[in-house]
Order: structure tokens, then sequence, then C-alpha cells
């Protein structure tokens, strides 16, 4: 039996763990540890309509929707569909299980990401396929999954480091968590989350792939994020399908974890 193409949070774990205790940091292992947060990255594959089946998972492309959906609309007009999520190509990506095992997800958005709206569908939905001559849809493009670890970023472990000005009360709560002597702060940052997402995490090259990902902490995302908040979908520039957000930048939705629990994804929100 050939070895998995990706490791798996267990593996991931350990991994990361070795960074902590190597960068002089056993001390604060437990601390950093509790900070872990599972996500799922997945990235766009070429291929176009031509190789998607109904319902399956998507970036760009026209959406498969139950009969009558009502197409959302924003100040501009229709807007346009960015992601569609077959949930059953996540299920049990997640050890935390925060999404339903089936049903889909579908993520629409305005050219500038004023409106923003995710909208859920449960399995035992009848989807069909959608056509509209109005809308610029991005290229099509299939998806890949895989579990991913993340550390919390660096603002979270050092007050004052890498701290946003424009959020000092938010960043002062978050990095409260652990306070740690800068030259510990300076280590906890270069030898593991830089280190980390730098092995872990794919250079952009031309044409490839954007890192997307559901959950986790979506890098230096924690200054914008309640308490309560998990990272829904951090939906990056990508030049397989052509999707362009902002400069080169990712999209991000978040949702309180009250919201996800009763499986309310109307209350999601885009953050800038």
């Amino acid at each position: 039996m050939s070895a998995p193409l990706h490791p798996t949070i267990d593996e991931l774990r350990r991994e990361l763990v070795q960074l902590i205790e190597e960068a002089g940091l056993r001390e604060h292992r437990a601390a950093l540890e509790s900070f872990f947060d599972p996500a799922i990255r997945f990235r766009t594959r070429a291929g176009g309509d031509g190789d998607l089946a109904l319902g399956c998972s998507r970036l760009g492309g026209m959406p498969d929707l139950p009969p009558g959906f009502a197409w959302p609309e924003g100040d501009e007009g229709p807007l346009r569909p960015i992601l569609q999520l077959d949930l059953r190509d996540v299920a049990g990506l997640d050890p935390k299980e925060r999404l339903p095992s089936e049903g889909w997800l579908w993520v629409f958005a305005d050219v500038y990401w004023d409106d923003a709206r995710v909208f859920f569908a449960s399995g035992d939905t009848t989807l069909v396929e959608t056509a509209r001559d109005d809308i610029e849809a991005i290229t099509a493009a299939p998806l890949a999954f895989h579990p991913f670890l993340e550390p919390a970023p660096p603002s979270s472990a050092y007050v004052g480091l890498d701290a946003p000005a424009r959020w000092p009360g938010s960043a002062q709560r978050l990095n409260s968590r652990l306070a740690l002597p800068d030259e510990l702060a300076r280590a906890y940052r270069d030898q593991v989350v830089v280190a980390w997402h730098r092995r872990h995490t794919p250079a952009w090259t031309p044409g490839c792939s954007g890192n997307h990902q559901l959950f986790g902490h979506a890098e230096t995302l924690s200054e914008l994020r309640q308490p309560s908040e998990e990272v829904l979908f951090a939906i990056a520039s990508d030049d397989v399908t052509g999707f362009q957000y902002g400069d080169a930048e990712t999209a991000k939705i978040l949702i309180a974890a009250e919201a996800l629990a009763a499986r309310d994804f109307a209350a999601a929100r885009h953050v800038y």
C-alpha cells in the first residue's frame, strides 16, 4: 500500500510539537499546543466544467442549486457564485466535526466583496444545474482536500509582537493569553510559525492554485476574530480559476461557533 499523500492530524501534531521543543519553548509547550487548530486545506486543479459532476465541490463555475433557489441579489445585481462544497468531501477530515457530514455549502459575493453570503442545503436535497447570461462566472475547477493543523499566529503568543495598530484593543485581548519574553516570542514566530508554513504551504508560482482552507487560524486573521468565531472559509486568489481577491489576497468568512452548531450559515460574515 502506498503512503498517503498528506500527513494525518496526529502526524502533524507530533511534527509541530517537535518544532516547539527545538525552538527552546518546551516550558510553554502545553499552552502553545492548546492553541493548535485543525483545518482542512484545499487546492484547485485544472479541469473545468467537463470534469465536474452534478453537485461536486468546485471553485468558480455555475453552481448546482435546489429547484426554486432564490438567487441572492446585491445592490449591484445578482451575486457571483464563488464556491460550491459537497460536505461529503470533507467528512472525517476535521476531528472537531464542526460541519455536517453531508449536504452542500455555497458562497456568493459581489465583485467588491461588500456583500458575501453563505447558503446550506441538507444531503437529501435535489440539485439542478444552473445557467445565467447576466453573470460572468469564474472559471470552474475541481477541488482536492487534506487535513492540516495550524499553530496560533505570533500575535496570539506575545503582547505587542506583530500586533496591528488598527486594532490595539483586539490585539491586546487576544495576545494576553500567553505573554512570552521577547527572545522566546521571536523564536516562536521564526522557528515555529514561519518554519511551519514554509514547510507545509506551497509557494506561489504563476498558474498555480491558491492555498484555500476551512477552519484553522488562517495565519494572521486572529486580530479580526471574536473569541467565539471560527474561520469558516479562507478563499485565496487562485490562478487556476482566475479568481482574484484584492491584491492576490485571501477572502475570509467567519461564523460564530453557536451559529455553526445550529447550522445557521446565513450568520457567516466576511471580513477584510
